[in-house]
Protein backbone atom coordinates (compact mmCIF):
# COMPACT_ATOMS: atom_id res chain seq x y z
CA UNK A 1 0.00 0.00 0.00
CA UNK A 2 3.28 2.16 0.88
CA UNK A 3 4.21 1.81 -2.20
CA UNK A 4 1.46 2.02 -4.23
CA UNK A 5 0.25 5.72 -2.56
CA UNK A 6 3.95 7.05 -3.44
CA UNK A 7 4.13 5.72 -6.75
CA UNK A 8 -0.02 7.09 -7.51
CA UNK A 9 2.26 10.85 -6.34
CA UNK A 10 4.25 9.75 -9.34
CA UNK A 11 7.23 8.37 -7.74
CA UNK A 12 9.75 5.66 -8.96
CA UNK A 13 8.88 2.62 -6.76
CA UNK A 14 10.91 -0.50 -6.89
CA UNK A 15 9.41 -3.71 -5.78
CA UNK A 16 12.51 -5.45 -4.79
CA UNK A 17 11.64 -9.74 -4.47
CA UNK A 18 13.28 -12.80 -4.40
CA UNK A 19 14.30 -14.56 -7.51
CA UNK A 20 11.09 -16.65 -8.74
CA UNK A 21 9.05 -13.68 -6.68
CA UNK A 22 7.91 -12.95 -3.85
CA UNK A 23 5.39 -15.36 -1.49
CA UNK A 24 2.56 -12.71 -1.80
CA UNK A 25 2.38 -13.80 -5.61
CA UNK A 26 0.89 -16.67 -4.43
CA UNK A 27 -2.00 -15.00 -2.79
CA UNK A 28 -5.31 -15.81 -4.64
CA UNK A 29 -7.90 -15.39 -5.44
CA UNK A 30 -6.64 -15.39 -9.23
CA UNK A 31 -7.58 -13.85 -12.46
CA UNK A 32 -10.14 -16.02 -14.52
CA UNK A 33 -9.31 -18.51 -11.41
CA UNK A 34 -6.02 -19.33 -13.37
CA UNK A 35 -3.26 -20.13 -10.48
CA UNK A 36 -0.23 -18.31 -11.73
CA UNK A 37 2.38 -16.36 -9.84
CA UNK A 38 0.86 -13.16 -12.43
CA UNK A 39 -2.47 -13.92 -11.71
CA UNK A 40 -2.62 -13.55 -7.60
CA UNK A 41 -5.60 -10.65 -7.70
CA UNK A 42 -4.22 -9.31 -4.40
CA UNK A 43 -0.41 -8.82 -5.88
CA UNK A 44 -2.07 -6.88 -8.98
CA UNK A 45 -3.75 -4.63 -7.08
CA UNK A 46 -1.39 -3.97 -4.75
CA UNK A 47 1.51 -3.17 -6.90
CA UNK A 48 -0.18 -0.98 -9.70
CA UNK A 49 2.50 1.53 -10.82
CA UNK A 50 5.28 0.02 -9.53
CA UNK A 51 8.73 -1.81 -11.14
CA UNK A 52 9.92 -5.08 -10.42
CA UNK A 53 13.78 -6.02 -9.50
CA UNK A 54 14.42 -9.54 -8.45
CA UNK A 55 17.40 -10.02 -6.39
CA UNK A 56 18.51 -12.00 -3.42
CA UNK A 57 19.35 -11.23 0.07
CA UNK A 58 20.57 -14.03 1.21
CA UNK A 59 23.61 -13.14 -1.07
CA UNK A 60 26.53 -10.63 -0.25
CA UNK A 61 26.19 -10.08 -3.80
CA UNK A 62 22.92 -9.38 -3.33
CA UNK A 63 23.32 -7.30 -0.49
CA UNK A 64 25.71 -5.15 -1.78
CA UNK A 65 23.54 -4.21 -4.76
CA UNK A 66 20.54 -3.14 -2.35
CA UNK A 67 23.23 -0.70 -0.59
CA UNK A 68 24.18 0.84 -4.08
CA UNK A 69 20.63 0.89 -4.73
CA UNK A 70 19.94 2.59 -0.98
CA UNK A 71 22.59 5.17 -1.95
CA UNK A 72 21.01 6.35 -4.97
CA UNK A 73 17.28 6.05 -3.46
CA UNK A 74 15.35 8.77 -0.92
CA UNK A 75 13.07 6.00 0.48
CA UNK A 76 13.47 2.11 1.45
CA UNK A 77 10.36 0.74 2.54
CA UNK A 78 10.24 -3.06 4.13
CA UNK A 79 8.51 -4.47 6.77
CA UNK A 80 10.78 -7.46 7.93
CA UNK A 81 11.22 -8.50 11.14
CA UNK A 82 13.09 -6.05 13.52
CA UNK A 83 16.46 -6.63 13.33
CA UNK A 84 16.60 -8.87 10.05
CA UNK A 85 17.91 -5.68 7.97
CA UNK A 86 20.80 -5.20 10.84
CA UNK A 87 21.43 -8.90 10.79
CA UNK A 88 22.39 -8.86 6.79
CA UNK A 89 24.30 -5.06 6.95
CA UNK A 90 21.45 -3.52 5.83
CA UNK A 91 19.62 -1.72 8.69
CA UNK A 92 19.33 2.06 8.59
CA UNK A 93 22.62 3.45 10.45
CA UNK A 94 24.04 1.04 8.16
CA UNK A 95 22.45 2.96 4.78
CA UNK A 96 22.47 5.94 6.56
CA UNK A 97 26.26 6.20 6.53
CA UNK A 98 25.93 5.54 2.93
CA UNK A 99 22.98 8.11 2.17
CA UNK A 100 22.43 10.53 5.22
CA UNK A 101 19.65 11.70 2.81
CA UNK A 102 17.68 8.40 2.94
CA UNK A 103 14.25 7.70 4.56
CA UNK A 104 14.07 4.10 5.85
CA UNK A 105 10.16 3.03 6.57
CA UNK A 106 9.52 0.08 8.41
CA UNK A 107 6.11 -1.41 8.72
CA UNK A 108 6.10 -4.38 11.60
CA UNK A 109 2.94 -5.88 13.68
CA UNK A 110 4.12 -3.70 16.86
CA UNK A 111 6.84 -1.62 16.13
CA UNK A 112 10.40 -1.81 16.09
CA UNK A 113 10.77 -1.57 20.06
CA UNK A 114 8.72 -2.65 23.53
CA UNK A 115 8.29 -6.06 24.71
CA UNK A 116 6.30 -7.42 21.75
CA UNK A 117 8.28 -5.92 18.65
CA UNK A 118 9.59 -9.09 17.49
CA UNK A 119 6.00 -11.10 17.71
CA UNK A 120 4.67 -12.11 14.40
CA UNK A 121 0.91 -11.21 13.98
CA UNK A 122 -2.13 -11.59 10.75
CA UNK A 123 -4.15 -8.96 9.77
CA UNK A 124 -7.12 -10.72 12.61
CA UNK A 125 -4.65 -10.46 15.56
CA UNK A 126 -3.72 -6.85 14.75
CA UNK A 127 -7.23 -5.90 14.38
CA UNK A 128 -8.17 -7.58 17.47
CA UNK A 129 -5.08 -6.01 19.61
CA UNK A 130 -5.30 -2.90 18.03
CA UNK A 131 -9.35 -2.96 19.56
CA UNK A 132 -11.23 -2.27 16.21
CA UNK A 133 -12.51 -5.92 16.63
CA UNK A 134 -13.74 -5.33 20.17
CA UNK A 135 -16.11 -3.00 18.99
CA UNK A 136 -17.52 -4.57 15.45
CA UNK A 137 -19.83 -7.32 15.75
CA UNK A 138 -23.45 -7.80 17.23
CA UNK A 139 -23.27 -7.63 20.58
CA UNK A 140 -25.00 -10.96 21.13
CA UNK A 141 -22.06 -12.56 19.33
CA UNK A 142 -18.41 -12.64 19.97
CA UNK A 143 -16.61 -9.90 18.29
CA UNK A 144 -15.86 -10.06 14.44
CA UNK A 145 -13.34 -8.10 12.07
CA UNK A 146 -14.49 -6.18 9.20
CA UNK A 147 -14.55 -9.15 5.86
CA UNK A 148 -12.08 -7.15 4.14
CA UNK A 149 -8.03 -7.14 5.64
CA UNK A 150 -7.54 -3.91 6.85
CA UNK A 151 -4.69 -3.93 9.38
CA UNK A 152 -1.61 -3.68 6.60
CA UNK A 153 -3.94 -1.47 4.39
CA UNK A 154 -3.84 1.09 6.99
CA UNK A 155 -0.78 0.84 8.37
CA UNK A 156 0.51 0.90 4.75
CA UNK A 157 -1.15 4.43 4.40
CA UNK A 158 -0.07 5.86 7.49
CA UNK A 159 3.48 5.04 6.31
CA UNK A 160 3.12 6.79 3.20
CA UNK A 161 2.30 10.16 5.10
CA UNK A 162 4.95 9.17 7.50
CA UNK A 163 7.04 8.90 5.08
CA UNK A 164 5.79 12.05 3.05
CA UNK A 165 6.45 13.68 6.48
CA UNK A 166 10.02 12.81 6.76
CA UNK A 167 10.32 14.11 3.30
CA UNK A 168 9.09 17.59 4.37
CA UNK A 169 11.43 17.60 7.66
CA UNK A 170 14.72 16.51 5.56
CA UNK A 171 14.32 19.89 3.82
CA UNK A 172 14.71 21.48 7.06
CA UNK A 173 17.59 19.21 8.41
CA UNK A 174 19.24 17.62 5.41
CA UNK A 175 18.95 14.14 6.70
CA UNK A 176 16.71 11.48 6.41
CA UNK A 177 15.18 9.70 8.98
CA UNK A 178 14.21 6.00 10.12
CA UNK A 179 10.01 6.51 10.20
CA UNK A 180 8.71 3.49 12.68
CA UNK A 181 5.34 2.23 11.66
CA UNK A 182 3.09 -0.22 13.74
CA UNK A 183 0.38 -2.07 12.45
CA UNK A 184 -1.11 -2.18 16.17
CA UNK A 185 -0.60 1.25 16.38
CA UNK A 186 -2.03 2.50 13.44
CA UNK A 187 -5.71 0.71 14.25
CA UNK A 188 -5.36 2.19 17.54
CA UNK A 189 -5.17 5.54 16.10
CA UNK A 190 -8.80 4.64 14.11
CA UNK A 191 -9.74 4.28 17.79
CA UNK A 192 -9.74 7.88 19.14
CA UNK A 193 -13.46 8.44 20.04
CA UNK A 194 -13.67 5.13 21.73
CA UNK A 195 -10.46 5.89 23.58
CA UNK A 196 -11.75 9.38 25.04
CA UNK A 197 -14.99 7.53 25.24
CA UNK A 198 -13.21 5.47 28.09
CA UNK A 199 -10.94 8.47 29.13
CA UNK A 200 -13.78 10.63 30.08
CA UNK A 201 -16.84 8.81 31.09
CA UNK A 202 -15.30 5.25 32.11
CA UNK A 203 -17.51 3.76 29.48
CA UNK A 204 -16.64 1.10 27.27
CA UNK A 205 -18.31 1.61 23.42
CA UNK A 206 -20.17 -2.17 23.38
CA UNK A 207 -20.86 -3.95 19.84
CA UNK A 208 -24.12 -2.61 18.35
CA UNK A 209 -23.89 -4.52 14.66
CA UNK A 210 -26.09 -2.52 12.58
CA UNK A 211 -26.68 0.15 15.36
CA UNK A 212 -24.93 2.92 16.61
CA UNK A 213 -24.71 3.92 20.42
CA UNK A 214 -26.32 7.91 20.82
CA UNK A 215 -26.87 9.15 24.36
CA UNK A 216 -28.67 6.16 26.47
CA UNK A 217 -30.00 4.54 23.18
CA UNK A 218 -28.88 2.19 20.44
CA UNK A 219 -30.01 3.99 16.72
CA UNK A 220 -30.08 1.35 13.89
CA UNK A 221 -27.69 2.44 10.77
CA UNK A 222 -28.72 -0.13 8.07
CA UNK A 223 -32.06 -0.82 6.66
CA UNK A 224 -33.19 -3.54 4.37
CA UNK A 225 -35.14 -2.38 1.40
CA UNK A 226 -36.42 -4.39 -1.37
CA UNK A 227 -33.07 -4.90 -3.12
CA UNK A 228 -30.46 -4.47 -0.65
CA UNK A 229 -29.86 -2.09 2.07
CA UNK A 230 -29.81 1.28 2.63
CA UNK A 231 -27.62 3.82 5.48
CA UNK A 232 -29.99 5.94 7.81
CA UNK A 233 -30.51 6.46 11.22
CA UNK A 234 -33.21 8.53 13.55
CA UNK A 235 -31.83 12.02 13.85
CA UNK A 236 -34.23 14.38 16.26
CA UNK A 237 -33.05 17.93 16.94
CA UNK A 238 -32.51 21.07 14.26
CA UNK A 239 -30.18 18.88 12.19
CA UNK A 240 -32.20 16.03 11.63
CA UNK A 241 -35.63 17.56 11.68
CA UNK A 242 -35.48 17.99 7.83
CA UNK A 243 -34.99 14.46 6.71
CA UNK A 244 -37.24 13.36 9.84
CA UNK A 245 -39.99 15.29 8.38
CA UNK A 246 -39.56 14.90 4.46
CA UNK A 247 -39.61 10.87 5.40
CA UNK A 248 -42.59 11.07 7.29
CA UNK A 249 -44.58 13.28 4.71
CA UNK A 250 -43.99 10.71 1.94
CA UNK A 251 -44.90 7.79 4.67
CA UNK A 252 -47.88 9.85 5.00
CA UNK A 253 -48.42 9.85 1.56
CA UNK A 254 -48.24 6.58 0.64
CA UNK A 255 -50.60 5.90 4.17
CA UNK A 256 -47.83 4.12 6.07
CA UNK A 257 -47.25 6.72 9.00
CA UNK A 258 -48.71 5.97 12.30
CA UNK A 259 -46.72 6.82 15.62
CA UNK A 260 -43.97 8.84 13.59
CA UNK A 261 -46.53 10.64 11.94
CA UNK A 262 -46.77 12.98 15.02
CA UNK A 263 -43.71 13.77 16.36
CA UNK A 264 -42.26 17.26 17.10
CA UNK A 265 -38.78 16.38 15.63
CA UNK A 266 -37.36 19.51 16.16
CA UNK A 267 -38.14 20.06 19.01
CA UNK A 268 -37.67 16.39 20.93
CA UNK A 269 -35.66 16.63 23.74
CA UNK A 270 -33.15 13.85 23.94
CA UNK A 271 -33.80 13.11 27.23
CA UNK A 272 -37.66 12.30 26.50
CA UNK A 273 -37.45 9.32 23.94
CA UNK A 274 -36.76 5.89 24.90
CA UNK A 275 -35.37 2.82 23.86
CA UNK A 276 -38.68 1.69 23.35
CA UNK A 277 -39.73 5.10 21.59
CA UNK A 278 -37.05 4.29 19.09
CA UNK A 279 -37.60 0.47 18.41
CA UNK A 280 -41.72 1.77 17.87
CA UNK A 281 -40.12 4.12 15.56
CA UNK A 282 -37.53 2.15 13.29
CA UNK A 283 -39.92 -0.60 13.25
CA UNK A 284 -42.98 1.28 11.57
CA UNK A 285 -39.59 3.24 9.03
CA UNK A 286 -38.12 -0.44 8.50
CA UNK A 287 -41.37 -2.13 7.02
CA UNK A 288 -42.04 1.03 5.09
CA UNK A 289 -38.55 0.70 3.40
CA UNK A 290 -38.80 -2.53 3.02
CA UNK A 291 -41.43 -1.84 0.60
CA UNK A 292 -38.84 -0.13 -1.92
CA UNK A 293 -35.71 -0.30 -3.76
CA UNK A 294 -32.40 1.13 -3.62
CA UNK A 295 -33.04 3.29 -6.50
CA UNK A 296 -36.54 4.58 -5.78
CA UNK A 297 -36.07 5.56 -2.09
CA UNK A 298 -32.60 7.42 -2.95
CA UNK A 299 -34.42 9.05 -6.17
CA UNK A 300 -37.11 10.51 -3.83
CA UNK A 301 -34.16 11.06 -0.95
CA UNK A 302 -32.37 13.50 -3.27
CA UNK A 303 -36.03 14.94 -4.49
CA UNK A 304 -36.66 15.99 -0.97
CA UNK A 305 -33.25 15.81 1.21
CA UNK A 306 -33.23 12.96 3.02
CA UNK A 307 -30.41 11.79 4.51
CA UNK A 308 -30.53 8.60 3.59
CA UNK A 309 -28.13 6.24 0.82
CA UNK A 310 -27.82 3.00 -0.82
CA UNK A 311 -25.02 0.32 0.47
CA UNK A 312 -23.76 -0.52 -2.34
CA UNK A 313 -21.69 -3.72 -2.97
CA UNK A 314 -18.48 -3.97 -5.30
CA UNK A 315 -20.50 -4.48 -8.48
CA UNK A 316 -22.86 -1.73 -7.82
CA UNK A 317 -19.51 0.66 -6.96
CA UNK A 318 -17.89 -0.01 -10.32
CA UNK A 319 -21.14 0.95 -11.43
CA UNK A 320 -21.58 3.72 -10.07
CA UNK A 321 -21.91 6.79 -12.66
CA UNK A 322 -20.52 9.24 -10.17
CA UNK A 323 -17.17 7.37 -10.49
CA UNK A 324 -17.50 6.84 -14.06
CA UNK A 325 -18.31 10.73 -14.75
CA UNK A 326 -14.80 11.85 -12.76
CA UNK A 327 -12.30 9.25 -14.03
CA UNK A 328 -11.98 7.28 -11.81
CA UNK A 329 -11.24 4.25 -12.54
CA UNK A 330 -7.94 3.12 -14.69
CA UNK A 331 -8.46 0.23 -17.25
CA UNK A 332 -5.52 -2.20 -17.18
CA UNK A 333 -4.14 -4.45 -19.82
CA UNK A 334 -2.97 -8.23 -17.82
CA UNK A 335 0.27 -8.66 -20.18
CA UNK A 336 0.08 -11.97 -20.28
CA UNK A 337 -3.71 -12.70 -21.48
CA UNK A 338 -4.14 -9.29 -22.90
CA UNK A 339 -7.04 -8.76 -21.22
CA UNK A 340 -8.47 -5.62 -19.88
CA UNK A 341 -9.36 -4.94 -15.63
CA UNK A 342 -10.52 -1.71 -14.30
CA UNK A 343 -8.90 -0.66 -10.77
CA UNK A 344 -9.39 1.78 -8.49
CA UNK A 345 -7.48 5.44 -9.30
CA UNK A 346 -5.71 7.85 -7.49
CA UNK A 347 -6.47 8.42 -3.72
CA UNK A 348 -6.63 12.13 -4.90
CA UNK A 349 -7.60 14.76 -7.17
CA UNK A 350 -4.62 16.22 -8.74
CA UNK A 351 -5.94 17.51 -12.04
CA UNK A 352 -2.78 19.76 -12.84
CA UNK A 353 -0.39 16.47 -12.18
CA UNK A 354 2.22 15.70 -14.34
CA UNK A 355 1.89 11.88 -16.97
CA UNK A 356 3.88 10.50 -14.58
CA UNK A 357 1.34 10.75 -11.93
CA UNK A 358 -1.98 10.44 -14.34
CA UNK A 359 -0.63 7.62 -16.39
CA UNK A 360 -0.92 4.36 -14.10
CA UNK A 361 1.01 1.59 -14.86
CA UNK A 362 0.12 -2.31 -14.25
CA UNK A 363 1.61 -4.03 -11.49
CA UNK A 364 4.98 -5.33 -13.16
CA UNK A 365 5.91 -9.57 -14.00
CA UNK A 366 8.27 -10.94 -11.85
CA UNK A 367 11.91 -9.74 -12.58
CA UNK A 368 10.44 -7.53 -15.20
CA UNK A 369 12.39 -4.25 -14.80
CA UNK A 370 15.82 -5.89 -13.25
CA UNK A 371 17.72 -5.62 -16.50
CA UNK A 372 16.38 -1.84 -16.57
CA UNK A 373 17.10 -0.89 -12.79
CA UNK A 374 20.67 -2.61 -12.79
CA UNK A 375 22.02 -0.75 -16.26
CA UNK A 376 20.17 2.55 -15.65
CA UNK A 377 20.69 2.90 -11.78
CA UNK A 378 23.85 1.16 -11.41
CA UNK A 379 25.52 1.27 -14.22
CA UNK A 380 26.34 -2.77 -14.72
CA UNK A 381 26.37 -4.29 -17.93
CA UNK A 382 24.65 -6.76 -19.82
CA UNK A 383 27.70 -9.16 -18.97
CA UNK A 384 27.17 -8.10 -15.43
CA UNK A 385 24.22 -8.79 -15.22
CA UNK A 386 23.68 -12.38 -17.05
CA UNK A 387 26.37 -13.71 -14.33
CA UNK A 388 24.67 -12.26 -11.57
CA UNK A 389 21.65 -14.22 -13.00
CA UNK A 390 23.80 -17.74 -13.57
CA UNK A 391 24.36 -17.32 -9.56
CA UNK A 392 21.24 -16.98 -8.47
CA UNK A 393 21.50 -13.23 -7.36
CA UNK A 394 19.22 -11.47 -9.38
Amino acid sequence: MTGCILAGLGADVIKVEPPGGDPGRQVGPYLRDRVHLENGIPWICGNVGKRSLTLSLESEEGRALLRQLAAVSDFLIESFAPGYLDSRGLGYQTLRAINPDLIMTSITPFGQTGPLAHYRASDIVIMAMGGFMGVTGDSDRAPVRVSVEQAAAQAGAQAAVGSLIALHERQSTGHGEHVDVSMQESIAYTMNFELQWWFTQQRVVQRAGVRRFRGRRYIRTVWPCKDGEMAFWIMPGKFGAPTMRALMEWMEEEGKARSVSGVDWENLDAAEWSQEDVDQWEAEIGEFLRQHTKEQIFAFAVRRGILICPVFDPRELLQYRQLDYRGYWTELEHPLSEDRYRFVGSFCGLPQATPAVTNRQRAPLCGEHTRSVLEGLLGLSRKEIATLSTRGVV
